[in-house]
């Protein structure tokens, strides 16, 4: 655990993550760049958690994907991992939580995220993603499954629209 200032975390994989931690609103990405959208996300999330009381959390890997799965295609990175920190704690997020990407973590299914993930290591009461957002397993996830799969389990699923600057939506690759 490193703390920054009071309220503010940065925690190193879910075995680090804070016991005191509880009810949470979380967005999750990779975050490179930190960009209008990814900051429309953040802002969502601090405005969930301050109405219901939650804590704010991000969850972001310290591997964009493709470098684990497709080293070849790996993208070149807009932002350090400790740039991209601070960045987002900067928006108002109150807890950052730096997940290790790798292969392991790559080959879990969508519904095994959610189980074990979102609701018992982040116990996620509200998840916040860009309308791009797949996860789990091959990307077997999308929106409407979490979607679907949220009330089973207790939270609920906001998708935040792509933000469009000069008619196109901001996203990581554009910037590159």
């Amino acid at each position: 655990l490193i703390s920054r200032e009071k309220k503010m975390a940065v925690f190193n994989g879910f075995e680090n993550l804070n016991a005191d931690i509880s009810a949470t609103a979380v967005g999750v990405g990779v975050f490179d760049g930190v960009h209008w959208g990814h900051r429309a996300i953040f802002k969502r999330v601090t405005s969930i958690a301050i109405e219901n009381g939650y804590d704010s959390l991000a969850l972001t890997f310290d591997k964009h994907p493709i470098e684990i799965l497709a080293p070849e295609k790996a993208p070149l990175y807009i932002n350090r991992i400790d740039q991209r920190i601070d960045y987002i704690l900067d928006t108002g997020i109150e807890n950052v939580l730096v997940a290790n990407f790798n292969h392991n973590l790559s080959s879990i299914q969508p519904r095994q995220f959610v189980e074990d993930i979102l609701v018992r290591k982040l116990k996620a009461r509200n998840v916040v993603v860009g309308a791009n957002f797949r996860f789990g397993h091959n990307r077997s996830g999308d929106i409407r499954y979490l979607k679907q799969i949220a009330p089973i389990y207790g939270f609920s699923v906001e998708i935040v629209s792509s933000v469009i600057i000069h008619g196109a939506p901001v996203s990581s690759t554009r910037i590159r």
